[in-house]
């Protein structure tokens, strides 16, 4: 889908608006890492957020040099322990983050990264003191010129042309609901919830264990992954999809070794998850919930611009079924408004990095950079000297 069918802004097409080379954009999700060049239609460098290490008697024997990442890390799971360097939107290990960084940039996008802008999409639970310790890392490990923070869920809507709506951000570990009024979010409106697809894998493998079939290691967690990526869905009403005959929602699943996994009412019962959170014993409000909840926190006079602008984003907003099932339970729980308008862009696992990709890609986007310079006359506080929304 080229670029100016569902973002603002042009295309690469139109060339670059900067004398040193365009920006670089990254995302650093949860589950997936994604880096690439401003004005690039979808991100050119998007891997597993997994970092393997050899198995060694000692741990001090790790060497850089031995680390794997992503699907290298994941194809070579059986010589490698897997670890993740970020959960729920929180950085775990910064010595791995660095080593995701320089593997994005110099191996993959092949930047120097002394003359490369980059425009990082910044979670909304993100603290100061992260956002503090990556400019850090940034300016003073890889001397980068120049820095900018945009919030995921400013750009998933700008994304989709918008600049007004509330937008439902669910990823591998956290989900969010945020509203936003003419680029500005609204901080006391906005939700969040501690979960999102890694928990759904994790109930899945649970629903899985019950029936006999085991995935104990991170390796063997990577397969329960692939089959709810493959399979899972959302249904429309949990207790008639239930009542369904086995043989329409029976699915396969061979496993490198041959086995056949036989899955059935699992593949809608783990997704079920996200709207009632205590099928896993949670004590949280459904993302349903959670979104009106947001309506009723908003002013009044705006509520009707994000009735008619609920915007999806992030890959576990993907499964089929999820979109429409939104929008079922809204309008089950608000009798005053039909219908609801739920946008939902095919790519929209990538909605925060594309934004990111149009707005470093707009000549106004210097005006938003906080500079080397900058870093070095005023250190942390010159992060929040800059402005982090734009006349589009």
């Amino acid at each position: 889908m080229p670029l100016s069918d569902n973002v603002l802004g042009g295309s690469s097409d139109e060339g670059s608006e900067y004398d040193n080379p365009p920006p670089v954009v990254i995302d650093f999700g949860s589950g997936v890492f994604k880096a690439g060049i401003a004005g690039e239609e979808i991100p050119s460098c998007c891997f597993q957020n997994v970092v393997g290490l050899p198995h060694l008697d000692d741990e001090n024997e790790y060497l850089n040099e031995e680390f794997l990442v992503g699907d290298k890390a994941l194809d070579q799971r059986h010589s490698h322990q897997l670890f993740y360097p970020m959960d729920k939107g929180q950085v775990e290990d910064w010595e791995q983050i660095e080593f995701l960084i320089e593997y994005a940039l110099l191996d993959v996008l092949d930047v120097e990264p002394e003359d490369t802008l980059l425009l990082i999409t910044d979670n909304p639970m993100s603290t100061k003191k992260e956002k503090e310790k990556m400019a850090e890392c940034l300016f003073e490990l890889f001397l980068i010129p120049g820095l900018c923070y945009m919030p995921q869920p400013l750009l998933s809507l700008y994304s989709v042309g918008k600049t007004t709506g509330l937008v439902i951000d669910s990823g591998d570990c956290v989900s969010h609901t945020v509203p936003v009024f003419e680029g500005f979010i609204i901080d006391h409106a906005m939700n969040h919830l501690d979960f999102g697809g890694r928990d759904v894998t994790h109930y899945l493998q649970r629903m899985l264990y019950s029936k006999g079939y085991r995935f104990a290691s991170s390796s063997e967690h990577h397969f329960v992954r692939e089959i709810k990526e493959s399979f899972a869905y959302v249904s429309q009403n949990f207790e008639k999809e239930k009542k369904k005959p086995y043989s329409e929602i029976k699915k396969d699943y061979e496993l490198p070794d041959g086995q056949i996994i036989t899955l059935d009412e699992e593949l809608f019962a783990c997704t079920e998850l996200l709207f009632n959170p205590s099928l896993m014993g949670k004590d949280a409000p459904g993302l349903a919930e959670l979104v009106f909840d947001t309506f009723k926190a908003s002013p009044i006079d705006v509520r009707k611009d994000f009735y008619n602008s609920i915007v999806l984003s992030g890959g576990n907003t993907l499964f089929n079924g999820f979109k429409e099932r939104i929008k079922l339970e809204l309008e089950n729980n608000e009798k005053s408004f039909k219908p609801f308008k739920v946008l939902a862009d095919p790519m929209r696992q990538f909605s925060a990095w594309m934004g990111g990709s149009v707005i470093a890609s707009l000549p106004t986007f210097e005006d938003a950079v906080v500079t080397y310079e900058d870093w070095e006359d005023y250190g942390p506080r010159s992060l929040y000297q800059k402005k982090s929304n734009f006349n589009l």
